[in-house]
């Protein structure tokens, strides 16, 4: 018997969190639950589990660091890590320092679909300061900064910037959309979002006119409008030759929204951010909104690098004013008049967050959900994030994006070996007939000689041949996901003998199986390149059932394969933590080409024998999880029907 820890070692792009570390391992160690070998053994597979997820982060950065720089033609950096330590980005998905892009590890906990969308917008956004912002040292900046406008200012200029990136390159439009779609759902922002979705035309009209009218219900259709001509006005600048305007519309703009001024002493630290422990003025008071909250907020301009000159950026304002249409301008300038809300500042009416109508509140997040829903069906977003995906599997080459199982080898009982030939045997048939070949005695084709030699006059329709190239639906990629919870212990054995039956039958037509198991997380037992020898790999059963993780190693593997036909086959005794999002997974596993789905509901024959057939129906409906096909398993040889049910499918 052998045991296997994954050693590997963090790459230097991705920034560890060794102060959570140290806590980590000396909470574990000083731990009285568990004995002293097992302390040892966990705190392996946690520095395992964080060294494959410094190289995961390391091939993100640098495919975003490969299109910044292209974006920005200057030699940007980008960096992926932990820096909620600094007080003032807590929480804060990215930021640039006018150099390097620091990405917070918070928004890649779940590379899926969307968050992969949004990852790009995020991106993009970082990419637009770096280009148009006005940097720190700038008089511009320091006027800013010594009368405390930061707030005002970053909400502005995010949407200035924005504007301008998208005018350049229209592509970046659907990324930003999908981001700050979803931090309207995540912050649950809504009227009091208007001042920072006005400058924002890319967003759906319908969605702005939402806000728009929440907004002005609560302050009023004048005082709505005020506010929507400052920013109006402000995105179509250009630095530094608007910047005296530039000033004067941050400062009404402030004034009017009863922004956080006066941060006193601030502190500069080595990422260009603000460290500080109090916020005057800030919104806690009064019940006024915190507007800049959650966006730039009060961050210090970049200090590095340079912006693009006055002239160009002229140039890419007129540009984008081209863009801007009588329509598309109109569409939500003016708020429905229906406003009762005070004239004044938001401080002067005192300003309840709860005085938006639930009901309108309900409707905006509807429009909005049905915008994402939209946006992730387009061909667009599909590109991007196969794109985004491919790139960061090919910088990931030989790396799962979890840590390697500890297992110990046993051999193989002789039942499971007999099994194994018998469900390969169900493959290799259905494989040599679908092979290329000759099909005889065709009415067109290729003429046979001979056979036209001794034709008898009845035979004319069938004295020619065809060449079938048969097909490639046996050139496969297929993933295992073995569950190895809790409530496995009884069958655990059973349950990797047959994840055991299923690679060793695939492999044995040329298929490639990559086999993971999971409880609370996942971990890797197969690699794809492993053979399933006459040895099993053995797991322990423990801990709660959640797949996603496992099941997001699966899409990735599945969606860059190159072979015709990708199988994914989960093998569990049933119900899943997590259900909604998993199964979303696996709809969009389904939706791969050339794929087929597959779950193996393992149970006992003694539950076999006190179960109604309505109830095991019942129970193997409740285990598919939107897979295409399900199996129940009492014993090895039922794995046999589990092969033909497949083959049907291809």
């Amino acid at each position: 018997m052998g045991r296997r820890v994954s050693r590997q070692k963090p790459t230097k792009r991705a920034i560890s969190d060794l102060a959570g570390w140290n806590d980590l391992s000396h909470e574990v160690r000083n731990s009285s639950s568990v004995s002293w070998s097992d302390r040892e053994l966990l705190i392996e597979e946690i520095r395992a589990e964080r060294a494959v997820e410094a190289k995961k982060f390391d091939a993100i950065a640098g495919v975003y660091q490969v299109a910044d720089r292209i974006l920005t033609q200057s030699s940007v950096d980008v960096k992926i890590g932990n820096f909620n330590h600094l007080a003032s980005n807590s929480g804060t998905p990215a930021w640039n320092d006018g150099k390097s892009i620091y990405f917070n590890t918070n928004v890649l906990k779940e590379l899926t679909d969307e968050t992969i969308v949004s990852l790009n917008g995020i991106n993009y956004h970082e990419v637009a300061h770096i280009i148009f912002s006005p940097r720190l040292n700038g008089e511009f900046c320091q006027k800013v900064i010594k009368q405390g406008l930061l707030t005002g200012f970053n909400i502005l200029e995010d949407q200035r910037i924005e504007t301008l990136l998208i005018s350049r390159f229209p592509s970046t439009e659907l990324p930003l959309t999908k981001a700050v779609l979803s931090y309207i759902l995540e912050n649950d922002r809504g009227g009091d979002s208007f001042p920072l979705i006005r400058g924002r035309r890319y967003i759906p009209v319908e969605i702005r006119k939402q806000i728009s009218n929440e907004f002005a219900k609560v302050f009023g259709a004048n005082f709505t409008n005020t506010i929507a001509s400052l920013v109006d006005e402000y995105r179509t600048l250009a630095f530094p030759v608007d910047s005296d305007r530039a000033l004067e519309i941050i400062i009404e703009f402030s004034k009017l929204l009863n922004l956080p001024i006066n941060f006193g002493d601030e502190q500069v630290d080595e990422l260009g951010e603000y460290e500080v422990e109090s916020t005057p003025n800030s919104a806690d008071t009064n019940g006024t909104p915190k507007c800049g909250e959650g966006m730039c907020g009060t961050r210090l301009p970049l200090k590095s690098g340079r912006n693009e000159s006055g002239t160009k950026q002229k140039s890419q304002v007129e540009r984008a004013k081209a863009g801007d249409t009588e329509a598309e301008s109109n569409a939500d300038s003016d708020p429905d008049e229906s406003g009762t809300g005070n004239q004044g500042t938001w401080a002067e009416k005192q300003f309840n967050p709860n005085a938006v109508d639930k009901e309108v509140s309900d409707e905006l997040a509807e429009l909005v959900k049905s915008a994402i829903d939209d946006l992730m069906k387009s061909s667009v977003a599909k590109q991007e994030v196969r794109k985004v995906r491919s790139a960061i599997r090919a910088s990931m080459v030989g790396v799962i994006g979890c840590a390697n199982a500890n297992y110990t080898t046993h051999s193989v009982d002789m039942e499971y070996r007999t099994v194994a030939k018998a469900f390969s045997e169900e493959l290799t048939e259905l494989l040599i007939y679908n092979d290329p070949s000759w099909n005889m005695y065709n009415p067109t084709g290729k003429l046979n000689v001979q056979r036209t030699m001794n034709m008898d006059p009845n035979d004319i329709n069938s004295i020619f041949d065809r060449w079938d190239t048969g097909n490639d639906k046996f050139d496969i990629e297929a993933v295992i996901l073995l569950d190895n919870s809790g409530s496995m212990s009884y069958i655990i054995k059973q349950a990797i003998q047959n994840a055991w039956v299923i690679k060793r039958a695939i492999e044995e037509i040329g298929g490639r199986v990559t086999v993971f198991v999971f409880d609370d997380n996942a971990r890797l037992l197969y690699d794809g390149d492993d053979k399933a020898d006459t040895m099993y790999r053995a797991v322990g059963a423990t801990g709660g059932t959640d797949p996603f993780k496992a099941l997001i190693e699966a899409e990735n593997i599945l969606a860059e394969s190159n072979r015709a036909t990708k199988l994914l086959f989960t093998v569990s005794d049933g119900q899943w933590n997590s259900k909604d999002k998993c199964e979303e997974v696996v709809q969009r596993i389904n939706a791969l080409d050339g794929a087929v789905t597959n779950a193996v509901l393992l149970l006992s024959e003694y539950w076999q024998s006190r179960m109604s057939p309505a109830q095991l129906a019942e129970q193997a409906k409740d285990a598919q999880h939107k897979c295409q096909q399900v199996s129940v398993v009492y014993k090895s040889a039922d794995l046999v029907g589990v092969a033909r049910k497949l083959m049907r499918g291809l």
